[in-house]
């Protein structure tokens, strides 16, 4: 039986001033708070990183896991706009709104407007995308380059324009270079074209060749950094610190993209309702329509999840939803279809302003609580207390990184433990990223012995009165402390530092401590701790 063809929501030449419309609506979002929370490690490393020369950028990445293009477009981004909070996070915003348009865009060529409306709205609002908005890392260049990758890999695909072939190379190599999860997105793409065999075998004839030149085109173009990767999957099947994911996790990923258990309720049923739609819609609604669709969206959503999650299930652990982001737009597109094959316009006016109801009741929250490592604070309070010739003593990178970011006191002495115990002089930016790079490998060679251990920090600490313990995931590095000294030390103040931690359904692994910074279900965790000992 037919089905009636959904009525368009608005006219033709409303496109443009509609996308322009939730263009501006998702930049208002992505603004608000842009600078509430405090930059955390992952972010101040890309500061840090970004600071580095172009060559040493490439050659960091290099033993890092991620590619260098990123880091290389913020270290021109900070050269013409500074190294705030909000400045370094302004280069996020403005790829998470550039996705937005070109899920409107995409959804048009697929559906229909009603449902490009709809996805625009879905990836606007959504938790997800508004949180890696708003942070200094490549999440949001990933999501925004795996969109315009598809856009362009559909629309030559319906048109054969050698314009569109050319923009698809660009944009698939770039994508490339922002992220190892990017593979997973292309070979969704290689599957689809080879489906086209058996759905269109006159458009797969037709573009065969084009394709595999563009393929050949964009190999050659990575192959240097595919070398790289490859050494780097090696080194991290030794060693890293993310842990082996729960059998849960593909669906609390689903969930997060949703952003909250209510939102689920609303959203989780769209998807499945537009999973069986959105082909037969499709087909029937848009003779230029391509074959396919749902094939399509559902090998983009499903190998971007489930090959990362099998693989750390089966080889080496590697498996995070911020990795799987590009993975919610298909998610969103679904769902944006669900919702406009509902029969009848007041069902879907309704289900569509109570989903926006949710939405702005998670982002009021989001936008105005603290969700990060309040190191802004920590730095500020300890500075206020400290004496000058006091020690700061941090036992990882990561957490001296983030506090010096914040930092203005030069009398006070700074140091990492235990690599400070043999630097003649402070390092520089280039070499805590390694250190950082190592320590997240596990390659970091600690003191083994106790006796090694007080060696170390009596010869850091030296007739110092007073020191500052930061120690990350609990009290061990303090205890650690008091044992070399003994009764030397006695611990003067409580913890000053705690951050507000956000958990979902499950929960990311750092090392044996629970530390996620994930998004809903609200509760308060002090994974890092201050503390000030006094001879």
């Amino acid at each position: 039986m037919t089905s009636k063809p959904v009525p368009q929501l608005f006219g033709a030449k409303k496109e443009t001033s509609l996308s322009i419309a939730l263009t501006l609506v998702a930049l208002l979002i992505r603004l608000a708070g842009l600078g509430l929370d405090s930059l955390w490690f992952d972010e101040v490393f890309s500061i840090r990183a970004a600071r580095l020369s172009v060559s040493e950028i490439i050659r960091l990445t290099s033993d890092d896991v991620h590619p260098p293009l990123y880091y290389l477009l913020l270290h021109f981004w900070m050269k013409l706009f500074g190294e705030t909070e909000s400045a370094v996070r302004m280069l996020s915003v403005c790829f998470s709104v550039l996705t937005v348009l070109v899920v409107y865009h995409l959804a048009l060529k697929l559906f229909n407007r009603r449902a490009a409306v709809f996805a625009a709205v879905f990836t606007a609002l959504s938790p997800l995308q508004v949180f890696y908005a708003q942070e200094t890392r490549m999440y949001a260049q990933l999501t925004f380059l795996a969109a315009s990758s598809v856009y362009f890999f559909v629309g030559w695909l319906k048109e054969g324009s050698r314009r569109s072939l050319a923009l698809y190379v660009i944009a698939t190599t770039l994508l490339l270079y922002t992220h190892i999860y990017a593979a997973f997105v292309v070979m969704a793409e290689l599957f689809y074209f080879g489906l086209l065999f058996f759905k269109a075998r006159g458009i797969f004839r037709e573009r065969l060749r084009g394709y595999l030149f563009a393929e050949l085109v964009t190999g050659l173009l990575f192959l240097p950094w595919a070398l790289v990767i490859f050494r780097q999957v090696t080194r991290a099947g030794r060693g890293y610190w993310i842990r082996e994911p729960d059998w849960l996790a593909p669906f609390s990923t689903l969930i997060e993209y949703c952003g909250s258990l209510w939102l689920a309720l609303l959203l989780l049923p769209l998807f499945i309702h537009g999973v069986r739609r959105c082909s037969g819609q499709s087909v029937k609604e848009r003779k230029d329509s391509l074959p396919g669709v749902r094939a399509f969206l559902l090998l983009w959503l499903s190998l971007t999840i489930c090959i990362p999650f099998l693989l750390s299930k089966l080889v080496t652990p590697f498996y995070l939803t911020k990795y799987t982001i590009a993975a919610s737009l298909p998610f969103y597109l679904f769902a944006a279809c669900g919702l406009a094959a509902v029969r009848g316009a007041f069902r879907q006016t309704l289900l569509l302003f109570l989903i926006c109801i949710c939405f702005a009741v998670e982002l009021r929250t989001d936008l105005t609580s603290l969700k990060r490592e309040r190191w802004n604070m920590a730095a500020y309070n300890l500075e206020r207390e400290a004496q000058s010739g006091d020690l700061v003593l941090f036992n990882s990178t990561g957490s001296y990184m983030s506090f010096e970011y914040y930092t203005r006191r030069k009398e006070i002495a700074f140091a990492v433990f235990p690599y400070s115990a043999t630097d003649e002089r402070p390092p520089g930016d280039a070499v805590l990223l390694q250190r950082a790079a190592a320590e997240g490998f596990g390659t970091v060679h600690t003191p083994q012995t106790e006796q090694e251990t007080e060696e170390k920090l009596r010869k850091l600490v030296g007739e110092r009165k007073r020191v500052w313990i930061v120690t990350r995931y609990g009290e061990g590095f303090k205890n650690d402390f008091m044992r070399a000294f003994r009764d030397e030390f006695r611990a003067t103040a409580q913890p000053a530092l705690c951050f507000r931690q956000r958990r979902f359904l499950f929960i990311e692994k750092y090392n044996e401590t629970d530390g996620a910074i994930l998004l809903q279900q609200r509760g308060q965790s002090c994974s890092s701790q201050v503390y000030l000992l006094e001879r």
